[in-house]
């Protein structure tokens, strides 16, 4: 029975994952030239390739990193590290006092503030010194320190709960945890979801009702066409940044979209081309989709780590190896960290669904505003305002954009406003 739950809530994810990549994504004849469309001063471009080149450097240097050093600390715990190997076996020593699962967890999360800590300058230069040199930053740096704190310590802290839990779990059912496994994520998914905006929010993103006005109508109007009936907020970003943005989060009764206080600075209309991108991510139950996206992977992960575990234990699932294995704790240590590096590697292929999704995501919001125009213009605000690179290399988009490029946008927008028009 509770296989077959399993089987059947990771097939459900599958399908709705799968669901997320089926829709319209009409795009406007091309046009020659990559920022065709956009209307984009030399300035700008110019202004756009001083701000985001070497942020570019930084990012791969990021996401290397994201792998590289799980991996390093992976090295280390097989004893594969020369003298690291001896360290190791020290650690390891002193941990046996704790337990097992408690022990994972101290691997698992160290790992994660790790990774942090070597990609703190990468983000100390990016977030305050270069955003404040071009006036995207509002924050002191003592509060953008505190912000990256509050960040770095939820994410060491959910990461070693869920070893711990993962752990626990493996050693008291050796034979069926991977069910256990995948059911529990298809839960703890969408309850990290509903409470994002209580929690997340309340410490980051003060939020409250939209004032009065036309802003307020226009986001009202789009609302009404919509398909769902969420509650609008507005949060005070203007706190941190001056860049203008929405967000689409929470589950059944924590579900909201939040506007930046600072998207009340663009025309009525503008803003409400943002909050139909956002309704339009309701709609398609992105947020659920995202939440529930790491199941089917989980589940083949987990069948083939457990495989693997048996294998190493010369268990019923495969034959003892040569050579001596590493102890029951310490290969549920190097398990968690690979997994971190393999989340990290991973980054390529989870940017390339989100662009694909967030193409769809536009067309939908083009016809809950009517008003293609305003999201051209919104697009254009991105590049001249935000600075947002409209072509970026292709391998870079390949390796970490999340968000098709303002010029494949602008064109999917004037596409979508096309069909409209000829039905």
């Amino acid at each position: 029975m509770l296989r077959a739950c399993a089987v059947a809530v990771t097939v459900g994810s599958a399908a709705l994952l799968a669901a997320g990549l089926v829709g319209p994504t009409a795009v406007a004849p091309p046009v020659a030239g990559p920022t065709a469309g956009l209307d984009l001063p030399a300035t700008v471009l110019a202004d756009v390739a001083a701000y985001r080149a070497p942020r570019r450097a930084a990012v791969v240097v990021a996401t290397v990193l994201g792998v590289v050093v799980p991996l390093l600390v992976a090295r280390i715990i097989a004893g594969r590290g020369g003298g690291g190997g001896r360290w190791a076996g020290a650690a390891a020593a002193r941990l046996r006092r704790f337990a097992p699962p408690a022990t994972v967890a101290v691997v698992a999360g160290g790992t994660v503030l790790l990774t942090a800590v070597a990609r703190l300058p990468l983000g100390v230069w990016a977030g305050v010194v270069q955003d404040g040199r071009w006036g995207f930053r509002t924050a002191s740096v003592g509060r953008w320190f505190a912000d990256r704190v509050l960040l770095i310590g939820g994410e060491v802290l959910l990461v070693a709960l869920g070893a711990a839990a993962v752990t626990l779990l493996v050693r008291r059912r050796p034979d069926g945890w991977v069910p256990r496994l995948v059911l529990g994520v298809a839960l703890t998914g969408p309850l990290l979801l509903a409470l994002h905006p209580i929690v997340v929010h309340g410490l980051l993103l003060p939020t409250g009702p939209l004032p009065p006005g036309a802003h307020r109508d226009a986001i009202a109007e789009v609302v009404a066409r919509s398909d769902v009936d969420v509650p609008v907020l507005v949060g005070r970003a203007s706190l941190r940044t001056t860049r203008p943005n929405a967000v689409a989060t929470g589950l059944g009764p924590t579900a909201r979209i939040v506007v930046y206080d600072t998207l009340l600075e663009l025309p009525p209309s503008r803003a409400a081309a943002v909050v139909a991108h956002e309704l339009a991510h309701v709609e398609r139950r992105d947020p659920l989709r995202a939440a529930l996206a790491p199941v089917p992977f989980v589940a083949v992960g987990g069948l083939l780590v457990r495989r693997l575990l048996g294998a190493s234990t010369g268990g019923a699932d495969g034959p003892r190896p040569r050579g001596p294995s590493l102890p029951p704790v310490r290969r549920l240590a190097l398990v968690a960290v690979l997994v971190l590096a393999v989340e990290a590697a991973a980054t390529p292929v989870v940017a390339g669904l989100t662009r694909a999704n967030e193409l769809r995501t536009d067309v939908r919001a083009v016809e809950l505003t009517g008003d293609a125009a305003a999201h051209v213009a919104l697009l254009h605000d991105l590049v001249s305002e935000r600075l947002t690179d409209p072509a970026p290399p292709r391998w870079y988009e390949l390796l970490v954009v999340t968000h098709p490029p303002p010029s494949v946008r602008a064109r999917a927008v004037s596409g979508a406003a096309h069909v409209s028009a000829t039905r």
